[in-house]
């Protein structure tokens, strides 16, 4: 999925409204597993100079790549920060990790070929889906569109539940940047 499909799943799930630690945690925490590659990607692209067929045809499938991809997509680490956050009764951190184990947990059927291992250290497994969320050779000219109209939804829901004016303008912000990814995916991955 986009990164800001995962946003708005992980603030619909992992937050509360008024709950500014909490909000911020669950917001932070669906954003993690897709932090290392935006940061890496970024890095390839504005500083190396390398272009997207460059990133996403050779450097992402690096072992470097996916051993850095494998360790912020890891369910196990993630379970483990929330236990910690159970025993310590720090409920910003079950909301950090719950939301990035959402995320890790959407994005396994949606990466035809390109997903990463959910259960790293303890295993290599990477599952190999049938369906894509961006690719349309795999379903993204079906998914993506569904991916907005899920998008759509929960900004209606969180909009109506929270009403700060920030989280509001993030929230929106998040649909606009979903509906580029979505309906100007050539300019965006080069379709």
């Amino acid at each position: 999925m986009n990164t800001p499909a995962h946003l708005l799943m992980g603030l619909a799930a992992c937050g509360r409204p008024g709950m500014k630690s909490r909000n911020a945690a669950a917001f932070a925490g669906a954003f993690l597993p897709d932090a290392t590659i935006i940061a890496m990607v970024l890095w390839q692209g504005w500083v190396m100079g390398r272009t997207g067929q460059q990133i996403f045809g050779t450097d992402y499938f690096t072992e470097f790549w996916q051993e850095i991809f494998a360790i912020s997509n890891s369910i196990p680490i993630f379970l483990a920060f929330a236990a910690l956050g159970l025993l310590t009764r720090h409920r910003w951190a079950v909301a950090f990790a719950g939301a990035a184990i959402l995320h890790v947990l959407t994005d396994i059927p949606l990466h035809a070929g390109d997903g990463h291992p959910p259960f790293w250290p303890f295993s290599d497994w990477t599952y190999l889906s049938p369906f894509s969320y961006w690719d349309v050779r795999y379903g993204a000219a079906v998914l993506a569109p569904a991916e907005f109209l899920l998008c759509a939804g929960l900004l209606i829901w969180l909009w109506r539940s929270y009403q700060g004016v920030l989280t509001r303008v993030t929230i929106g912000s998040c649909l606009a940047i979903e509906a580029l990814f979505v309906f100007a995916a050539e300019a965006v991955y080069g379709m």
